[in-house]
């Protein structure tokens, strides 16, 4: 009753079926780490039909989780290279009406002991519905220390010249900072209006900032004047080597589709998370932070969330972390 959740110790196939009717159409997110069958540990089968034992285990039990989402509900699944292919062709089977998504997480950084290539990642498949518009997956948060922050002038030199003024009239305008603080901006400049330097100091004390680059190029802004004004909250004011530029910090991003932050170490935020739990019984659990990722990017404050191969808890542990 604390935890606002239900734990059942069951097969979970029997225990699918066992909440099927009450569930049906109500889970928004489910998130499963099935066993990899890996050569350390394959689950018991007939004969040599190791992959198709594997197979049939996963789809009676996604079949029936299916059953259970909401209609723009998220199916995440984790797994490494011993059943990758045989899983994302199954899930295309079993979700033709939704995106699939790769991501790949580099969980032990220092690599396995191996002959050939030491293999230092994992991968979660994300089953997400099809619109045509409209945000599904949610935006990564990061604190400042993490944040993205670059240039606001569009510095990349791409092919020929779509990085210069002339590709894009609408974004070369003047920032106008006073104090340090971003305080407006222009009006788009005429054609045949070329500032001398990015900076112009007016006679109220007020500088005009222009993109133009320490070669006197003039480039353009990364936002048209449209629609600078809806991320003015995102820009800040730099100084750099006399002159002030206007850079552009991000706290809330699109997810990356492959994870190498130290956080994903399941060694470190998993195992040894556990151990300092007193439940060092568990194999190959996940890191916490991998998973707080998942439920995150597919989930909001009042979703259902769903996961039928729960091992040490780490899906539950996330979700209480999330919710503080």
């Amino acid at each position: 009753n604390q935890l606002d959740g239900i734990l059942i110790h069951s097969d979970n196939y029997q225990a699918l079926n066992t909440i099927k009717l009450k569930y049906y159409g109500k889970i928004q997110t489910t998130y499963i780490d099935p066993p990899y069958n890996a050569p350390s540990s394959e689950i018991i089968y007939i004969n040599n039909y190791k992959h198709s034992s594997w197979l049939t285990m996963m789809e009676n039990r996604i079949e029936i989780a299916k059953q259970l989402m909401t209609p723009d509900g998220i199916f995440e699944c984790a797994i490494d290279d011993n059943e990758l292919e045989p899983l994302g062709i199954l899930l295309e089977k079993k979700f033709p009406d939704k995106e699939k998504t790769c991501i790949t997480i580099v969980h032990n950084p220092s690599g396995t002991q191996s002959n050939d290539f030491s293999v230092t990642h994992e991968y979660t498949f994300v089953m997400f519905p099809k619109v045509n518009s409209g945000r599904i997956i949610n935006l990564e948060e990061r604190d400042d220390e993490n944040a993205d922050i670059r240039n606001f002038m569009n510095t990349a030199k791409g092919s020929g010249d779509n990085y210069k003024r002339e590709s894009g009239k609408n974004c070369f305008y003047s920032i106008l900072v006073e104090d340090e603080d971003i305080i407006g901006f222009g009006e788009v400049c005429d054609d045949s209006f070329h500032p001398k330097e990015p900076n112009i100091l007016r006679k109220d004390g007020i500088v005009e900032v222009y993109p133009i680059d320490n070669e006197g190029t003039e480039r353009k802004w990364v936002f048209s004047r449209k629609t600078v004004e809806k991320i003015k909250k995102e820009l800040f004011v730099k100084e750099i080597g006399g002159e002030i530029r206007i850079m552009r910090k991000k706290n809330l991003l699109n997810f990356k589709t492959v994870w190498t932050d130290t956080k994903y170490s399941a060694k470190t935020y998993g195992t040894g998370l556990l151990t300092n739990l007193g439940l060092n019984t568990f194999d190959f659990p996940k890191s916490i932070f991998n998973t707080k990722d998942f439920i995150h990017l597919a989930s909001s404050s009042d979703s259902l969330i769903l996961d039928f191969f729960p091992g040490s808890g780490t899906t539950a542990h996330s979700i209480i972390e999330l919710n503080k």
